[in-house]
């Protein structure tokens, strides 16, 4: 219910922001023409339609590339459940960081729950992957022949 409650969230932001974008308060800049802005909106719905449809890495591509146009904050959100989906918890850790800023006050504590969630994650994976020292093995044995 969560993601599909910010998914629609942002989608709104879109559709405010094109109507009125200086009215808005949006995180973008002033220099964010309507092209960028109309581009980014396309780029959001194809990344959510691909992110609904478990085509993640799409989503991300998408999402990261209507962040690089518009500055929408709520985008770096849609990025960390991308990156979360495909297991890549340092990504999601450091996209939801930065969203941190812009999220709204009753959103700050659930935030922080995740990232702190994703870190014991993030931390597992790093143990379960990492190459233990080389143990010096014990010398073998002699067999004596007789």
């Amino acid at each position: 219910m969560i993601r599909t409650m910010a998914r629609l969230i942002v989608l709104l932001l879109f559709v405010v922001g094109a109507a009125a974008p200086s009215s808005v308060g949006l995180a973008q800049s002033e220099d964010v023409s309507a092209e960028n802005e109309e581009r980014a909106r396309q780029l959001f719905q194809a990344g959510d339609e691909h992110y609904a449809n478990g085509r993640y890495e799409d989503a991300l591509a998408a999402f990261e590339e209507s962040y690089a146009l518009s500055g929408h904050a709520l985008l770096l959100f849609n990025m960390a459940n991308a990156q979360e989906r495909m297991g890549l918890y340092d990504g999601a850790i450091s996209s939801l960081e930065r969203y941190l800023p812009d999220a709204e006050e009753g959103e700050t504590s659930r935030i922080e729950t995740r990232l702190e969630s994703l870190r014991a994650r993030a931390e597992r994976v790093r143990d379960m992957t990492s190459t233990p020292d080389p143990v010096e093995a014990p010398p073998e044995e002699q067999k004596c022949v007789a």
